[in-house]
């Protein structure tokens, strides 16, 4: 009803709302008692004072007859007893009777009070004279009725009681209300603090796919704001922490995995060695080649391992410089002609927006790891008369590279999970020197390092495209 107002105006708002409903009822139960008030069981103030005439009527008609106390059972049939209360006295004999509870005084004092009404606040004495056939005063009857609303006498508890009821009920509604809307109230609370109790226990069970929503913004709504972000930091935090420690568990298996072939090939050649075929030239040439080979292949997944260990670490910078474009482009040239005479491979560069005096600021050792990876990849996979391209072209403040080969190209798993952090998607690689699945995402990091971006796809064959994005001149 409030949630949408801050706390203290919903406890303001819940306060007022109390004392208009309390207010209310108390309207509506006098209404009520006004017509209960109104009803025939309830009789007004004046009901007694206006039995009073038709009483004196009877105590004149009847007078001496009064003073006798046998008289008393007329009389009292004649008065109602359940608001009027009476004393008869009788002067000759001074003997008296009635319920009222009155001190006689003098006879005198009795006298002067005759034909009189005493009231005492909204209680009233009525002194009324018994008078003989000779008009002497035998006596006096005294009466007493209070000038107050009052119930039937068989209705006297349920007035009392419906009395004392009207009188307590300000205190009833306002507790009553208060349950009810203090209860609405507590609510409001409670329902967005059992979320953040909710999602702490989440927390502490290492569960953090879960979302907070609380759609008011008070200082509730706040709070489940905070504690959302606080989560999705969290878990992006937990999740990166997850992610590397699966990294380095998948670098010590993939690390062990692929040292203990070129570390069994080593040792078996050894062991053969050591029981006499070193005495064999031919033999012992092979079985050296075997061990050389295999041993460049355990250093270059240690080199690569240590590239990508700085190229992770936050603190790793490039190595930026003034880089002659151009002359950089002949220099891989130079690089890769004799591997692609040898391999029969048809190597070609065209360049785009490039003269000699392009200038472009770099780090040309890590862009030369980029190219050297792509090539040797293409190289691998491509066959003899087949070619390599590669395109180089500036654009703004942009270098781009398009290499491609009309090899074998990239197959479907490839082009999803190239990128990845020893992926090998040709088990065939792993024979092949330097092949550990880190060549790509060496790339990658490269690239992204330098503001660009990279990407795989295939046309007549494997094609791979970055750009770099000029950095800050020295």
């Amino acid at each position: 009803m409030f949630e949408k107002y801050s706390l203290k105006k919903q406890f303001i708002l819940t306060f007022i709302l109390i004392l208009i409903s309390s207010i209310l009822s108390m309207v509506f139960i006098s209404v009520i008692a006004f017509f209960i008030l109104s009803s025939p069981w309830i009789y007004p103030a004046n009901y007694y004072e206006k039995q009073m005439p038709r009483i004196e009527k009877y105590v004149k008609e009847n007078n001496t007859k009064l003073l006798d106390v046998s008289f008393k059972k007329n009389l009292e049939k004649i008065i109602p007893l359940s608001g009027i209360e009476y004393k008869v006295v009788n002067f000759k004999t001074d003997t008296n009777y009635g319920n009222l509870e009155y001190s006689i005084c003098e006879k005198n004092d009795l006298i002067d009070k005759i034909n009189t009404s005493i009231l005492n606040k909204n209680e009233v004495l009525k002194f009324i004279p018994i008078i003989d056939d000779k008009f002497n005063i035998n006596g006096v009857i005294i009466f007493k009725y209070i000038l107050k609303v009052q119930p039937i006498s068989k209705y006297k508890t349920i007035f009392f009681l419906g009395s004392i009821v009207y009188l307590i009920s300000p205190f009833l509604f306002i507790i009553i209300y208060s349950i009810i809307f203090g209860k609405k109230f507590s609510k409001n609370i409670n329902i967005p603090l059992k979320q953040l109790i909710d999602a702490s226990n989440k927390i502490k069970n290492y569960d953090l796919d879960f979302k907070l929503n609380y759609s008011y913004n008070n200082e509730l709504g706040k709070l489940i704001q905070a504690f959302e972000s606080m989560r999705c930091e969290l878990k992006e935090t937990l999740t990166k922490q997850w992610v590397a420690e699966k990294e380095k568990r998948d670098i010590v298996s993939s690390l062990s995995h692929d040292l203990r072939t070129p570390l069994t090939i080593i040792k078996g050649h050894v062991e053969m060695l050591k029981e006499g075929f070193y005495k064999d030239e031919r033999r012992l040439k092979k079985y050296l080649d075997i061990i050389e080979t295999s041993t460049n292949r355990a250093v270059l997944l240690v080199e690569d391992l240590n590239v990508l260990s700085k190229f992770e670490n936050p603190k790793f910078k490039l190595n930026i410089r003034k880089t002659n474009v151009l002359d950089f482009i002949k220099e891989k040239l130079e690089e890769y002609k004799l591997l692609a005479e040898k391999n029969g491979i048809l190597l070609s560069i065209i360049t785009e927006n490039i003269d000699n005096n392009t200038i472009f600021y770099m780090d040309k050792l890590r862009i030369c790891q980029v190219i050297d990876n792509i090539l040797i990849n293409s190289f691998r996979y491509t066959n003899n008369k087949d070619s390599i391209c590669i395109k180089i072209s500036l654009v703004k403040n942009k270098l781009k590279f398009i290499i491609s080969d009309t090899g074998k190209g990239f197959s479907e798993e490839d082009l999803k999970y190239a990128f990845r952090k020893f992926y090998k998607g040709d088990k065939s690689r792993s024979k092949d020197i330097g092949s550990y699945g880190l060549g790509l995402y060496i790339a990658k990091t490269i690239v992204e390092k330098h503001g660009g971006k990279i990407r795989i796809y295939n046309d007549k064959g494997a094609t791979v495209e970055f750009f770099i994005v000029m950095r800050e001149k020295l």
